[in-house]
């Protein structure tokens, strides 16, 4: 990502937000909250009873926002495994950021994807300006560093995308380290290996003067990209 090509989208988001973009950052009814409330409960049972999840450092994750959560990606259960462990009361003022064709691929997954709050991106400039108009709105918002799937299970480099975040809205930046996603459903696997054992490790939440960003330089914004990326790396070897 060229990020002086994209500090025009920091200083000026709501140009770039895409009209489908606007309407599903659109405040949620109460029967849609109701119904993501059961949603949220029928993937707790399936998470719990399908895989032995459980989580490390869950009191690190802020009880009000806005915030950022920064998880690795390696599989399609993140999200799920996610959403089980963090409070409904928090993930209903969460937003999600989710590949415009993946969360646009049917009706049944674009109406599942506007339920759950994920956000289509299509590209580097409409995923800044609807990760910004989020966090103005003082909603939360969980973003995939990395920007793709890990095809080896293992920790990629990061886009310095949140980086670029911070540049503007200094909120706190969760790392989260899932363990386990990639070895029970790989990216070549065509069925989840059920009872696999997944851990998700929460680290503390560090300000954008903790990760090195003291402006808005490009060399800043590289050096808090890799220092988010060591914090999650090293989770890794918590024990």
């Amino acid at each position: 990502m060229d990020i002086e090509k994209y500090k025009e989208v920091v200083e000026e988001p709501g140009r770039w937000v895409t009209k489908l973009q606007e309407r599903w950052l659109q405040p949620r009814s109460r029967p849609t909250k109701a119904a993501y409330a059961g949603l949220y409960v029928v993937n707790w049972i399936l998470t719990r009873l399908l895989f032995r999840v459980s989580v490390a450092g869950l009191e690190h994750l802020p009880v009000s926002g806005p915030f950022v959560v920064t998880p690795n990606h390696t599989s399609p259960l993140d999200p799920p495994i996610l959403a089980t462990i963090i409070p409904l009361a928090v993930l209903q003022r969460t937003y999600w950021a989710g590949k415009e064709s993946t969360v646009l691929q049917n009706r049944l997954r674009r109406f599942m994807s506007w339920l759950t709050r994920v956000i289509p991106i299509s590209e580097d400039r409409t995923a800044l300006a609807a990760a910004l108009t989020i966090l103005e709105q003082r909603y939360n918002l969980i973003w995939f560093p990395e920007g793709e799937r890990s095809s080896d299970g293992q920790l990629h480099d990061f886009k310095p995308g949140i980086a670029i975040l911070l540049t503007r809205y200094d909120v706190p930046v969760v790392p989260v380290l899932i363990q386990g996603a990639y070895e029970a459903f790989p990216t070549r696997g065509s069925w989840p290996r059920l009872w696999t054992k997944i851990l998700v490790r929460i680290g503390r939440p560090m300000t954008a003067h903790q990760l090195g960003l003291t402006s808005s330089s490009t060399d800043d914004v590289i050096n808090a990209t890799a220092a988010l990326r060591q914090c999650i790396a090293d989770l890794g070897r918590t024990q």
